[in-house]
């Protein structure tokens, strides 16, 4: 049930995919929920009876919805990730500064009067920590991003602590890949999805013993919503523990019908990258509960429902 102090919560990114179960967990929860997202509009089977139809980018425009923002709790979810954070494009630059660095600087400025608002959630990203030196990345790794991405994302940490120092308690969730119904991006479990749907045999790059963390979507929105009312810390990482690359290939492979793993040459250079999770687990009594195989069967099953099996591209919500 809904925290006795907090009762009405924002989502900024709310028709996302992390945004739209956030909502239906808030919601579940007994929140009150205020839709936040430049493509928000009413409808019959919407989310949220409220919401706002709102470019964070846009100072202008935040500063002239700070009224409507009457909200005890705010959950940051919106911003830019592009299609392959590797290749530092030109324009990725740009448009995670835009969006993501300066959304939330006009999202904090709007909030920063509010003597309603006791707690904001931000989503942030494995991304912060860059190479890792250690098998698993506890919170205390070093913060040295290598993509545009991941440099927005730790920006974003920074200017939410500065806010935070105002009396709002403040935690920043660095989530791995999130994948489940409502993934676009191209990476390793959509690319899978996509031949299983397709019927084409699954491809992986060199043995596949390479490990990824990831996260299926609705855990990572339970673990939002339970920041709201425990005393979370200012960072914690969420993840599943990884899976190797083959791992992955064979679970979705069990859900197609005579599909082949083959091989293909490793371009990039092989290794680890997996999440500690347990503070997450101490603090939030948090830990996932969708496993590999039903969290793909689950995204498969929506690829499949698509009027047309969806151009992965680079998101903004």
């Amino acid at each position: 049930m809904a925290h006795s102090e907090i009762k009405r919560v924002g989502v900024t990114g709310a028709t996302g995919h992390l945004g739209q179960f956030v909502m239906a967990e808030l919601q579940r929860c007994g929140y009150e929920t205020l839709a936040i997202s430049r493509h928000w509009q009413k409808t019959a089977d919407s989310n949220s009876s409220q919401g706002i139809a709102l470019d964070l980018s846009d100072a202008k425009s935040v500063e002239a919805a700070g009224q409507l923002l009457e909200i005890d709790a705010m959950v940051h979810l919106a911003g830019y990730i592009p299609d392959d954070t590797n290749e530092n494009l030109e324009v990725d630059a740009e448009k995670t500064l835009t969006q993501n660095v300066g959304g939330m600087l006009h999202l904090l400025t709007a909030l920063k009067t509010s003597r309603r608002l006791k707690s904001f959630v931000y989503a942030s990203s494995f991304e912060v920590y860059g190479v890792p030196n250690q098998p698993l990345i506890d919170e205390s790794h070093s913060t040295e991003p290598l993509s545009f991405y991941g440099a927005s994302k730790l920006a974003g940490e920074k200017y939410l602590s500065i806010f935070s120092a105002d009396g709002v308690h403040c935690t920043s969730l660095r989530f791995p890949a999130i994948y489940g119904p409502g993934d676009r991006l191209r990476r390793a479990i959509g690319n899978f999805i996509a031949s299983v749907a397709n019927e084409e045999n699954i491809t992986v790059c060199g043995d596949g013993s390479d490990r990824r963390d990831l996260i299926y979507v609705a855990d990572a929105a339970r673990a939002i919503v339970l920041c709201l009312d425990k005393p979370a810390p200012a960072v914690l990482n969420i993840g599943s523990g990884g899976f190797s690359i083959l791992e992955m290939a064979q679970a979705a492979q069990s859900l197609g019908r005579d599909l082949k793993i083959i091989t293909a040459e490793q371009a990039k250079a092989k290794f680890d990258y997996v999440l500690n999770s347990g503070l997450a687990q101490k603090t939030l009594n948090w830990s996932p509960q969708i496993s590999l195989l039903e969290g793909m069967r689950q995204q498969l099953r929506w690829y499949q429902s698509l009027p047309e099996h969806a151009n992965c591209e680079a998101l903004l919500e």
